[in-house]
């Protein structure tokens, strides 16, 4: 529904499919998710071998893809932009064939199943709960650095065959940094108002990801401000950081009188089947 009726940008599908591959996991011993963790990445990384020589789209077609959605998100109805979404084969414009399309869906597991995986092994080995792991900084450190290390090689000697697997693996290592980062954080700043009202956000977690993606559609599509492809990177990355900071003051005021946001309770009632809904 999001991706067809708000934002074609849409990651909560695929991360959906990956998520009903793991349930065969959910009751595995610790070393098992390790396993294939390790497993999963190595192979992930495999796949970067050579990459920059993949080309993937006619470049002739890019510039008619980027004219047409310009044209569509710029100036059309909301009905015309669904449709425009709908109907306008943008792989089809891009030359891609439907195999590589097909292959993608298969590789879906081995290139976001290790994070998924690793997130299993973590919480089984309780990496973030109180007094279980104290050396958040350095791994922290140490991941982030490694990854961007790894990814900026990647594009300072693109031609390097070996050089794409390194770029794969420092994708995953700056995730892996950033959550350190974040725990990191947490234990120095957890008890500050701040750190509390960042907190509230994530506990509004899907309402906050769609009302993003109304809100954003609302000032760039036609049915709203029309300014696609307009701000540019500086202004759009401070418009973000505007947005952010709205939903960071909204969702500590809702979580003062509500525990549950609205579409975390629609979510709630089709997994419990109950209506009931309380007050803080």
């Amino acid at each position: 529904m999001h991706v067809t009726y708000i934002w074609e940008g849409d990651i909560l599908l695929t991360y959906g499919i990956v998520g009903l591959m793991l349930i065969p996991f959910v009751a595995r011993k610790v070393k098992t998710l390790f396993i294939w963790s390790v497993s999963l990445l190595a192979l992930s990384v495999l796949l970067g071998y050579g990459a920059y020589e993949t080309e993937i789209y006619e470049p002739s077609g890019l510039q008619e893809v980027i004219k047409q959605t310009n044209k569509a998100y710029t100036d059309g109805s909301y009905s015309e932009i669904v449709r425009f979404r709908a109907e306008y084969d943008v792989f089809k414009q891009l030359g891609i064939d439907e195999m590589f399309l097909l292959t993608g869906v298969f590789l879906l597991p081995i290139v976001l199943g290790p994070m998924f995986l690793i997130g299993m092994y973590a919480a089984k080995k309780s990496w973030f709960t109180e007094a279980s792991f104290t050396n958040y900084r350095l791994v922290s450190l140490l991941f982030v650095g490694l990854g961007l290390l790894f990814k900026s090689a990647y594009y300072l000697f693109p031609t390097v065959d070996f050089l794409g697997m390194l770029f794969a693996l420092g994708t995953n290592l700056l995730t892996l940094g950033y959550i350190f980062l974040i725990a990191w954080f947490y234990q120095l700043w957890r008890d500050r108002k701040v750190f509390k009202a960042l907190a509230s956000v994530g506990k509004l977690s899907l309402t906050n990801y769609l009302f993003q993606s109304i809100i954003c559609t609302m000032i760039f599509y036609g049915y709203g401000l029309g300014l696609f492809g307009s701000l540019g990177v500086s202004l759009g990355v401070i418009l973000g950081l505007f947005i952010f900071a709205i939903q960071v003051i909204c969702s500590y005021a809702f979580l003062k009188k509500w525990n549950i946001g609205p579409f975390e309770y629609i979510v709630r009632v089709g997994t419990n089947l109950s209506f009931k809904r309380k007050r803080n």
